[in-house]
């Protein structure tokens, strides 16, 4: 097994890599004029890529944060008044439960990680099916052909963050709150951008995506189908949160039969609100 302090490098490093291929497709948008009600904030696509931009910067200073707490857990300098046991230090890494050893940076982490999965995975999701089944229509020749960037910027908007995420998701332990918040807080910011899109309507005359003018001529459709967009979007939210939550158990589990020392029912109960 890899000490944790070593993994927490390693973490970090991967944090800064994606950090790093995000905000610079972002600096081009931002280089590039696009003299229009809205500009690239347009398009989910662009509102996805910012949202996954900001997580991994936050991320990679939390990585920061944690490191240095670990590295003075493991000098026993955590504060010049005390220096711990060898007891006293396992106790307050193994046997805390998950809630004391978390810190309130990493809860903030956690909360915004749930806006960028269904983000991430729903965009290249979408992008890449509509590519592969559908390589005429307009939207997808619009961003492969007049794309700015070319292909390299299509494949970072839509590719990167689609994998960034999900590498993310298994590289990372989360710990989720109450189901019904942050489900309603995805269906938010889904609804928010909804919203947008009828202001940009409103201002320019003109939908964002061709398939919004055949929805808005027929209501009876339209608020079905955008009902369904939100809810699909808490849908993708809930999977990742399964998803994560199976993973480490398999995780913590094999860790807890390679070292019976540490049979915390802390460590390995797993932080999920209802």
């Amino acid at each position: 097994e890899v000490p944790y302090t070593i993994m927490s490098h390693w973490i970090a490093v991967v944090h800064w890599l994606f950090f790093a291929v995000d905000l610079v497709g972002l600096v081009f948008l931002y280089c590039y004029p696009h003299d229009v009600f809205g500009w690239h904030y347009q398009y989910l696509t662009i509102w996805g890529l910012t949202t996954q931009t900001i997580y991994f910067g936050f991320a990679f200073l939390v990585d920061l944060v944690h490191i240095h707490r670990e590295i003075d857990l493991d000098y026993k300098h955590v504060s010049p008044a005390h220096n711990y046991t060898e007891d006293e230090l396992k106790a307050l890494l193994y046997d805390a439960p998950p809630q004391a050893r978390r810190s309130r940076l990493e809860t903030h982490k956690d909360r915004l990680f749930t806006l960028c999965f269904p983000l991430g995975t729903l965009i290249g999701v979408f992008f890449w099916t509509l590519v592969w089944t559908d390589p005429t229509h307009d939207g997808v020749q619009e961003q492969l052909v007049n794309s700015p960037g070319g292909f390299p910027l299509v494949f970072q908007q839509h590719g990167t963050t689609l994998i960034f995420i999900w590498v993310e998701l298994f590289m990372t332990q989360h710990f989720f709150g109450k189901k019904r918040w942050e489900a309603l807080i995805v269906a938010l910011y889904a609804t928010i951008y909804i919203v947008w899109n009828v202001i940009i309507h409103a201002v320019t005359g003109d939908w964002v995506y061709p398939f919004q003018g055949p929805l808005a001529a027929n209501l009876a459709v339209g608020i079905p189908v955008y009902a369904g967009m939100v809810l699909l979007a808490s849908g993708v939210y809930l999977l990742g949160r399964v998803l994560n939550h199976f993973w480490w158990r398999f995780r913590w589990n094999r860790f807890k039969k390679n070292h019976p020392l540490h049979q915390s029912s802390y460590l390995f109960a797993p932080l999920d609100q209802n």
